[in-house]
Formats: structure tokens, C-alpha cells, sequence
């Protein structure tokens, strides 16, 4: 995999003025899922989370959309580590939640789905919600550049193409489509109770960096992009496994798209899989999805994990 370690944590590099406005430097160095954001989940979260009792429990999370935290704070979750190779990933979601904290779903849902989004105007109400560094990242583009030292014409619009992966067609997690679940989300996110830590690494580097146990881990998809070593993959999973989940706690190791349980494999490795199938209508057609979940051996208590809190 990638080394990204040159461009995390370095105080003398400017990861605003000279990589992110000029993608073409480093287009050799990042590929598409490193250089981008996905806006937001196309998977089913809230059929993936609506089972797990988080209340009070730490989750570990990739970051991208960063809707698997805000799902995972919906079912109660107030301690969430986002890890997530992309060093776009922290700067993405901080500015999603403040916009979140700040708007009413009506706003939200306008300026979500148009570069409006990116609008200084809608950041001039929302930077004192975000952290120093992330509030440096956003102050050079937002109020800093010169649009016309850059020959794209520096705009919300190019913050948007440069830094996500795909459009909001997928709006599956009840937050976008409900308004008493945003207005539950923002109440939440507003109240001071969450702790979200953020640490940027690759997959296989989780286990070396954190610390602590997890009570729930989510790996997303992240498998597809394993498909040339799926022993290191297991390897990674493995690690994970006896160093950062807590005993009967849930790691979800792969989000598999259009594909039944019938069709996964049992094990992963040395672990057992447990499959939860999905049902998703996109594109005028009903899709199955199956979530690959591996549960940590039953050692200090007899519950499931799975009673439902959301």
C-alpha cells in the first residue's frame, strides 16, 4: 500500500495551498480513493446499524462520508475513533457536522446537494465550529486564495469537484430524508457529549496506532481494495481482531454490493463470518447487499450486542 506518512502530521507541509490546488502534483503519488472524499454512503447504514447497541460504547469507523460515525452517534455512541487513509477524510467531515450543528434540515438538504455547500458564506457561520487545524485548512481556501493566481478559477464548485468522489443520489441514512431524525442528530452532535478522534493511516496501520479497545468496528468496503492480497487482508483483520475489539464486540471486515450471503465465503482467515443481508432499491431495481460481520469470542458477559437501540 501507499506510504502517506510524508503528508500527515507535518507542520511544514501545505496541505491546502500547494496538493490540494494543484492535484496534478501528487496524482502519481495518491490513487482515486486517496485523493477524494466520498460525500456521502451508498450503503444501507441504518439497516446495518439499527441492531447494535452502541449506548455509551467505542466505535472505530472509516471516515470518507463520515455517515457511519453519524449513524453510530445516533444509536447512542458518544466515544468514536474516524481512521481513514485519506488526509481529506478529517477536514470532509468536520465541515459536514458543523454544517449539521448549524442549519436546520431544510437549509442542510438545500445546500447540500449544490455546490452552495461550499459557499463561503455558508462557512463564515460554521468555522468556529470546527478545530484549529481543520479551521487553517478551510481559512486558506475560503478566505485566503487568490482565485486568480489559479488557473481553474477557484470556486465552491472546484472545492466540491477536487475533493469528492461521487454525487447525493444515494441518500440512504435517515438523517437526510427524515427531519425528526436530523433535528435528534444535530441536538446530539450540539450537546458536547461526543468525542470523535480523528487519525489518519492506512488499513493495515490501524492496529500499530491505536491504543485502545473497541466495541464495534467498521470497516466499510475497504476489502475491494485488498483484491490482489486477501492473506494480508486477513492478516490485518486478525490483528484487529485480538489487539482492538473487546471481547463479544462486532467488526464489520466488508460491505459486499449486489451480492447474497449464499455467494460469501464462511471464513475469514481463522475467523467465522456472520452475514446479514441488506435489501437496497437502486436504479428502478431491488439490490441485496450483504454485510461480512465477524464477532469477538463470548468471554465476559452473555449478552448479544444486538438488542436494539435506535
Amino acid at each position: 500500500m501507499i506510504d502517506i506518512s510524508e503528508y500527515v502530521n507535518n507542520p511544514d507541509y501545505d496541505l491546502a495551498g500547494e496538493k490540494f490546488l494543484s492535484p496534478d502534483i501528487y496524482s502519481d503519488i495518491f490513487n482515486y480513493t486517496l485523493g477524494k472524499v466520498f460525500a456521502i454512503s451508498n450503503e444501507q447504514l441504518a439497516q446495518v446499524f439499527d441492531k447494535l447497541n452502541l449506548k455509551n460504547k467505542r466505535v472505530l469507523t472509516v471516515g470518507s462520508s463520515g455517515d457511519q460515525a453519524l449513524n453510530a452517534i445516533l444509536c447512542g455512541c458518544k466515544d468514536i475513533t474516524i481512521a481513514d487513509a485519506n488526509i481529506f477524510a478529517q477536514y470532509y467531515i468536520e465541515y459536514k457536522l458543523a454544517v449539521i450543528k448549524t442549519f436546520d434540515y431544510k437549509t442542510f438538504n438545500k445546500i447540500f446537494i449544490v455546490p452552495a455547500f461550499f459557499d463561503w458564506r455558508v462557512y463564515a457561520k460554521i468555522s468556529h465550529n470546527l478545530s484549529p487545524k481543520v479551521r487553517q485548512f478551510w481559512d486558506t481556501l475560503m478566505l485566503e486564495t487568490d482565485s486568480d493566481t489559479y488557473s481553474n478559477n477557484f470556486s465552491a464548485k472546484s472545492i466540491k469537484d477536487k475533493m469528492l468522489i461521487i454525487d447525493h443520489r444515494d441518500r440512504h441514512s435517515k438523517f437526510y430524508k427524515d427531519e425528526e431524525t436530523y433535528n435528534k442528530l444535530q441536538k446530539l452532535l450540539k450537546s458536547g457529549d461526543i468525542s470523535i478522534k480523528y487519525i489518519t493511516a492506512e488499513l493495515e496501520n490501524f492496529s500499530k496506532i491505536l491504543k485502545q479497545k473497541y466495541h464495534y468496528i467498521n470497516l466499510s468496503n475497504i476489502y475491494d481494495y485488498y483484491a490482489p492480497n486477501r492473506y494480508k487482508f486477513n492478516q490485518i483483520i486478525q490483528e484487529l481482531y485480538n489487539k482492538n475489539l473487546y471481547s463479544n464486540g462486532d467488526m464489520i471486515v466488508h460491505y459486499d454490493f449486489n451480492n447474497t450471503s449464499q455467494k460469501a465465503p464462511k471464513q475469514l482467515g481463522n475467523l467465522g463470518l456472520i452475514h446479514k443481508e441488506i435489501s437496497r432499491f437502486y436504479d428502478g431495481e431491488n439490490k441485496t447487499d450483504t454485510v461480512w460481520i465477524v464477532k469477538k469470542d463470548k468471554i465476559q458477559n452473555k449478552s448479544t450486542g444486538l438488542e436494539k437501540n435506535c
